[in-house]
């Protein structure tokens, strides 16, 4: 099984549209170290065999299947047959623009604040409509015209209200009510804060809610309490840091807020059931 990745560029592009086959052969796709992915992807796997891998959790693809990732998760592919589908990427400047000029719900950046990737399968008879729209996607991407830019985002946003009439398939997020949106905020919250506030009355104050209101809807919705996502947030973002061979155990206590490494380490033991040295060694082999 031949393991590849997609390296961002140095400057991500607001708007890139490639075919899955066609990466492959041009060499697009290539063997390497995952780096965290500078902007929004969209992947939709038609046909073909493989895995994506995303933040060490790897899914298996299946046919007509839309991956949706967002900035920071560091990926990777491993390709078993030919792939046939569809990349779609978005500069995070380019995705927001696009999300704050609609009033309707988008959630792709949103599931467990971008912490996990959201799976998502077109209804069997939607998947005209929505190839169609690729294809009107596809030919303005090669056009070149002045308002290019302009003329993709209006597809796109019909594309994510194409995909998003399906639930995901492995996020508990589908609600769209009062509650929801206040767990979503406090994940908002915690997503840019959990190296410096990891207190959940801190959260509930910032929100104007009680703890124990806060900690009541999380756990109604994503089945977990408050303390779990961020103490979650902090484990992922160890880990993502020991695939980016970025910093040695003493610099990463540090820089997650710890006073030392055994303090550190005490703490990724009791969260993943595996103390950190061990975790490394295991997946710098």
């Amino acid at each position: 099984m031949k393991l590849i990745t997609l390296p961002p560029d140095k400057k991500t592009p607001a708007f890139h549209m490639q075919a899955l086959e066609t990466m492959d052969q041009q060499g697009t796709f290539h063997e390497g170290s995952p780096r965290p992915l500078p902007g929004f992807e969209f992947i939709w796997i038609k046909k073909g065999r493989g895995s994506l891998t995303v933040d060490l959790r790897e899914y298996t693809f299946s046919e007509n299947v839309i991956y949706c990732l967002s900035p920071g998760q560091f990926r990777k592919v491993k390709v078993g047959s030919r792939l046939e589908g569809y990349y779609i990427c978005l500069s995070a400047d380019f995705y927001f623009t696009i999300k704050g000029e609609v009033d309707y719900f988008y959630s792709f950046d949103r599931v467990n604040g971008g912490r996990n990737t959201m799976v998502l399968m077109p209804e069997a008879e939607g998947l005209y409509e929505l190839d169609d729209l690729i294809q009107l996607m596809w030919k303005e991407y090669h056009r070149n015209a002045l308002a290019r830019l302009d003329i993709l985002s209006g597809f796109f946003k019909l594309f994510t209200l194409y995909i998003s009439q399906n639930p995901p398939i492995n996020s508990w997020h589908q609600r769209h009510d009062e509650k929801t949106g206040k767990v979503m905020e406090f994940l908002d919250l915690v997503k840019k804060n959990f190296l410096t506030n990891r207190i959940v009355g801190n959260y509930a104050r910032e929100m104007s809610l009680s703890p124990n209101y806060l900690n009541s809807i999380v756990k109604e919705i994503s089945g977990f309490n408050a303390s779990y996502h961020i103490q979650q947030y902090v484990i992922l973002e160890a880990k993502r840091q020991v695939v980016s061979g970025k910093r040695r155990m003493k610099e990463l206590a540090y820089y997650l807020g710890f006073d030392d490494c055994a303090h550190f380490s005490k703490y990724f033991k009791s969260k993943c059931g595996v103390n950190f040295t061990s975790f490394r060694n295991d997946l710098t082999k």
